[in-house]
């Protein structure tokens, strides 16, 4: 079975003025791109042009009927920021079908705050900017990714509420509290960090859980010591260190941090071999698990990158 990915080319430039648009754009070649014409990004958008290219990437959906009738092309928007940071005048300049010009509009409606310019706020003047999204379906990819994932790993779930479990304060994330599927986040990661070939073309994903572990901070606001494993004698929250259930090693989170861990782990395997990434990230901020906020978003789609980024290291190293 064929497995279509779906790429997404983003491109950003500035506008000093709408009416100027064909003397402000450059065209940018490289795929996967962002650029700001005339001011970096990093003095508007938080965290600069890496990050607004992050959030765009993982907030990016093509259209489901878009996809089955492949309908493909550039979608360019304009957009303004006002004294506030407020993203305003949203316009489509250049259309493709009204599915896709419809969801570059959402993508852009879900862009949060910039940062205002000091010397902006002076004035009543918006400062415009242009957002090219390039839709495309490849083929080129051979990769099949085969689903064996228990459902009850993609089900939200509080893995129990007896402070005497082992799984007490671990929270599963379920796939409807993602922006899209763990598994077509994990395909397009995946896809994009593998660069050589593989003996087999099939990847069949056998564990894929996420969860937040509130139980050290839960457990520490009822002053309850935590319990020593004899066995190997360090602090673990959780049923162990490295399980399907959210657990962790208190050594792997600094003694100063006070927030809760989000937790990955995927097992994939390949030609009968067994390949594991578990990744521990910390939420410094009391982040609530929805896809409606984009912090979550981002975090999860980071966790999974970073299992990806491992996972295509274990293999390459096998493959030497």
């Amino acid at each position: 079975m064929k497995k279509n990915i779906f790429f997404l080319m983003l491109t950003v430039v500035k506008l000093t003025m709408l009416a100027q648009v064909q003397d402000s754009i450059k065209k940018i070649q490289e795929k996967n791109t962002l650029q700001l014409i005339g001011k970096e990004i990093e003095s508007i958008f938080p965290g600069g042009e890496k990050e607004l290219k992050a959030f765009l990437s993982e907030n990016f959906l093509y259209p489901e009927k878009a996809k089955k009738a492949r309908i493909e092309g550039d979608v360019e928007v304009s957009f303004s920021i006002d004294k506030f940071g407020n993203v305003n005048d949203i316009i489509v300049l250049k259309g493709v079908h009204k599915t896709i010009d419809s969801a570059s509009v959402e993508l852009v409606k879900k862009i949060p705050k910039w940062k205002s310019n000091t010397l902006h706020k002076l004035t009543p003047k918006f400062e415009d900017y242009k957002l090219s999204i390039n839709y495309k379906i490849s083929d080129k990819k051979k990769i099949v990714f085969v689903n064996k994932i228990p459902k009850k790993q993609t089900k939200k779930k509080i893995m129990s509420l007896f402070i005497s479990s082992c799984k007490y304060g671990s929270y599963q994330i379920g796939d409807k509290q993602l922006i899209d599927t763990r598994m077509n986040i994990f395909e397009r990661h995946f896809s994009e960090k593998i660069n050589y070939s593989l003996e087999s073309n099939t990847i069949i994903v056998k564990n894929f859980t996420i969860h937040l572990n509130s139980a050290r901070s839960l457990i520490e606001s009822i002053k309850r010591t935590l319990e020593v494993s004899e066995k190997k004698k360090k602090l673990i929250v959780g049923c162990s260190g490295d399980d399907l259930y959210g657990g962790y090693l208190l050594k792997e989170i600094p003694k100063e941090s006070k927030g809760d861990p989000l937790i990955v782990v995927i097992d994939i395997q390949i030609d009968g071999k067994e390949y594991h990434s578990r990744t521990l990230t910390i939420n410094t901020e009391e982040i609530r698990a929805h896809k409606k906020f984009p912090e979550f978003t981002h975090l999860v789609n980071k966790a999974i990158e970073k299992n990806c980024t491992k996972l295509v290291e274990l293999i390459k190293n096998n493959y030497k």
